[in-house]
């Protein structure tokens, strides 16, 4: 599956968009979504969270929010058990979901991107 140039890994995807990517020692985690509901499934966390205890890599997820035009960078391996945006999905077949508070969107594509100083003081 080809999206903006890039080949993605996930050809099961429908309403979504993932790619994994690296960075330095950072992984990337690239998600698109179309509908306004903004979430990560359960088990792009967990894997975050077992790559940062295993080997010390961090994960940054890039979430392109194409309904609202806006785009959240959301540190996965630091994402608690119990933070209050975990919710069931029903629809989904994982069902467990990190709901994307508005606060983690930085970025509105209608506006001038993001300067390096910006996107350095979000990811590290």
């Amino acid at each position: 599956k080809i999206w903006a140039g890039l080949t993605c890994p996930n050809k099961k995807a429908k309403n979504l968009v993932q790619c994994g990517y690296m960075l330095r020692s950072i992984r990337i985690e690239i998600q698109a979504g179309f509908t306004g509901i903004n979430d990560i499934k359960q088990h792009k966390v967990l894997e975050a969270k077992r790559v940062f205890r295993d080997n010390g890599t961090r994960t940054l997820a890039i979430y392109f929010d194409l309904c609202n035009w806006q785009v959240a960078f959301i540190k996965l391996n630091e994402i608690e058990d119990d933070d209050m945006n975990w919710i069931t999905r029903t629809n989904l077949d994982d069902g467990l979901v990190w709901n994307i508070d508005q606060n983690f969107f930085f970025w509105n594509l209608t506006q001038s991107s993001l300067k390096f100083k910006q996107l350095k003081s979000i990811v590290f």
